[in-house]
Order: structure tokens, then C-alpha cells, then sequence
């Protein structure tokens, strides 16, 4: 299975820590985010991993060249091209379903289950989602019958929406929907491709990671909470500790 990460985002919310770093680099327990991720694909045999690139890519390019042997993609944007935009750049030649993952997610999901949840569903795209008690911040999911999602609000007011099922920013995609994407211009998952794939009525599936830990570290407070988890081990795997057990790559 291939994977793309999106890696390009300036981490606003995160200023000033991101004034120099970008976001994926910033250090979780030492180890910069980024790695983790990269660790959590290969434990679940990941053959390639395309990168979204922006906000100063080659900081992440010469983190991921100096910590990885490894079959590398990197695609950087010339102008903006948003979430989807990117991806679609970054997966243009894939032929199968593949992951994305967002750069600044620390999480210990089992890709396998999710891998097995799409194909069962026979999705055109699947999306993981979890609940939180607080969705001001993230995209919230309406859900449906048989897991099919039937509405998305993004960053909805408080109690605009009677769900607690937010988007974790990790799909499996089918590359047919990249059909749908155009070539050129800014266009997002959330704002543009959700609600397209709704309107024509595809197979949008969520899938429950609910019983894995998941965080963003799109805040300064989400941020700390990420670096305490990991001391306290809440978030499980290899790929989750820190450098004194680092499995070669």
C-alpha cells in the first residue's frame, strides 16, 4: 500500500513555535513528529510515501533523508494547491487504494483495520474519525447508516451540529476520486471534495479509531498534551517511544 503526507502547512495556531520549524518537525518527546509517522506507516509495511511540501520543505526534507533509507517522494507546491490539490499532485501515477495522513496527527490507529473496514464497504473514500468533547476546532461528521457519512460541517459553532464524530484527517482513497480534483487552483477536502462527494452521492464511509489514541498538535495546549501522552505512554507502538529504542530502519 502507498501513502501520502501532508506536510505542507505553516502551523498558524502554533506561532510563534513555527516562525522557524515547521510544523511536522516539531519535537514530540524529542523525536520530531514526523519521524513517528513515518515509523507508524512502516510497522504496517507501507511500500512508498509521498510528501506535500510548502512551508519550509527542505528542513523536512533533509530530516527525513538523514533519519530514513527509504523510498521517498516529495512533492513540493509552487502555489497553493490546498489539502486535495496536493494530494492529487502527490498520488497522480498511484493505481490502487492508498492512505493520507496529515503531518501534524499523532496517532497508533491500526491501519490494517482500516484498510479491511474500505474494502469490506466497497468505499470510494474512507475517513477515520473519533470523538471528542470539545468540536469547535475540527471537521464534524454526520453519520449515517452502515458507517456511510451523510453530512460534514467544518469547525461548526457550538450546537450547530448533534455529533461528537470529528475528522482525524486520514483517509483511504480510491484513485478514481482524484478524478475529481482539479489540476490547478486551491481545493480542499473539507470545503470542496467532501461535500462534491456527497451532492453526486458516492460511497463516503467513515471508519471509528475511537478505541486508539489520536491528537493533533495544531495548538500550542493540543501541542504539550501531545508531548505528556507520550511520556505517559498513552500512545502505544514502536514507533511512538523514543530514540533509546529506535528500531533501525
Amino acid at each position: 500500500m502507498n501513502a501520502v503526507i501532508m506536510a505542507g502547512g505553516k502551523g498558524e495556531r502554533l506561532r510563534p513555535l513555527t516562525d522557524k520549524c515547521p510544523k511536522p518537525l516539531m519535537p514530540v518527546a524529542d523525536v520530531p513528529l514526523i519521524d513517528r509517522i513515518v515509523r507508524h506507516l512502516k510497522d504496517y509495511g507501507i511500500e512508498s510515501i509521498a510528501i506535500t511540501l510548502s512551508y519550509h520543505a527542505d528542513m523536512i526534507i533533509e530530516e527525513l533523508t538523514k533519519s530514513f533509507d527509504y523510498d521517498f517522494r516529495f512533492f513540493i507546491e509552487q502555489s497553493p494547491l490546498g489539502t486535495a490539490g496536493g494530494v492529487r499532485a502527490a498520488a497522480a501515477d498511484f493505481v490502487e487504494p492508498f492512505l493520507v495522513v496529515s503531518g501534524d496527527a499523532l496517532t497508533d490507529f491500526s491501519i490494517a483495520e482500516m484498510r479491511q473496514a474500505h474494502n469490506a464497504l466497497r468505499a470510494d473514500m474512507t475517513m477515520a474519525v473519533t470523538h471528542v468533547s470539545d468540536t469547535a476546532q475540527y471537521g464534524v461528521v454526520m453519520p449515517g447508516d452502515g458507517n456511510r457519512i451523510r453530512g460534514f460541517w467544518e469547525k461548526p459553532a457550538a450546537g450547530a451540529c448533534a455529533s461528537d464524530l470529528i475528522n482525524c484527517g486520514i483517509y483511504i482513497i480510491n484513485p478514481r476520486v482524484l478524478q475529481m480534483i482539479p489540476e490547478t487552483g486551491t481545493y480542499d477536502f473539507s470545503r470542496d471534495l467532501f461535500p462534491a462527494m456527497l451532492n453526486r452521492g458516492m460511497s463516503l464511509f467513515y471508519h471509528d479509531i475511537g478505541g486508539s489514541y489520536w491528537t493533533d498538535i495544531g495548538s500550542v495546549s493540543s501541542y504539550f498534551r501531545a508531548n505528556d501522552d507520550i511520556l505517559g505512554g498513552k500512545c502505544r507502538g514502536r514507533q511512538n517511544t523514543g530514540y533509546n529504542t529506535f528500531y533501525p530502519v
